[in-house]
């Protein structure tokens, strides 16, 4: 098991340390990332792509993570468990989504609580495809690739930001300046 995680819960979340010492899960049988670096300073990018591309499956059930990490295992032939919550289901289609349970948290926001029995039978059918479904991942992340992005979204919004700006400047112009009067219409004659 590789765990790619805060061990210690830092931000509200479960002391993974604990929780598997607890389980009884012997230690030579999990790797972790080191903590300094993947918390602190930040993976590398090669060492992520590594690691996703030696992976088997993401099992990536957050309670609310809603994009990144799933398009980045799918790019690199990795099917995904996600939870079907937020924009999960959106970016994971080399995979399976989990359900659960609503939970409104102390973020003040909706969360969902995955479903540990669905857990455990994705990973059952992951054990059995997930390598069949490693074409299908690289295939669908590629419209997340930057270049595909960049042309097909950000280059109208770019356009649409500046036409917006260019129709601000205008009307700020023309409320600064009083409106010409034309000399026909007061009555005054050539």
């Amino acid at each position: 098991l590789y765990l790619h995680t805060d061990l210690l819960g830092m931000a509200k979340g479960v002391n993974i340390g604990q929780l598997l010492a607890s389980l009884g899960v012997p230690p030579r049988s999990v790797i972790v990332a080191d903590q300094y670096q993947s918390q602190v300073l930040g993976a590398d990018r090669s060492y992520l792509r590594d690691v996703l591309v030696a992976t088997d499956v993401l099992l990536h059930t957050s309670r609310s993570e809603g994009f990144g990490v799933q398009i980045e295992a799918q790019a690199c032939g990795t099917p995904v468990i996600a939870t079907s919550h937020s924009a999960m289901p959106e970016v994971v289609e080399a995979g399976w989504l989990v359900g659960g349970q609503p939970d409104y948290t102390y973020q003040e926001s909706w969360m969902m609580i995955p479903e540990v029995e669905e857990i455990v039978h994705a990973l059952t059918e992951a054990y059995t495809m997930a390598e069949r479904q490693a074409d299908r991942a690289i295939e669908f992340a590629k419209q997340y690739e930057a270049d595909v992005v960049f042309k097909k979204y950000w280059k109208g919004i770019l356009r649409e930001i500046e036409d917006r700006v260019e129709a601000e400047v205008k009307r700020a112009a023309d409320q600064a300046e009083p409106p010409a009067v034309e000399k026909s219409r007061i009555g005054v004659e050539e």
